[in-house]
């Protein structure tokens, strides 16, 4: 069973803003999915914009 949702951008950034915020925190609006590259997944874009939103900075 493959328990990582890759084609789920917005699994992905409420994984990355509760990393930072916690699991209890509130989720701000989630943005519109941005290009994927080839060699990303939609959900690991997400974990990125997540985290950047988060931290209030570029993370990659």
């Amino acid at each position: 069973m493959n328990c990582i949702p890759h084609n789920d951008f917005a699994a992905g950034f409420i994984a990355g803003w509760q990393t930072v915020n916690g699991r209890n925190s509130s989720i701000p609006p989630i943005p519109a999915k941005p290009y994927v590259p080839e060699f990303k997944t939609p959900f690991l874009v997400g974990i990125e914009l997540g985290l950047e939103k988060a931290l209030g900075f570029r993370v990659a």
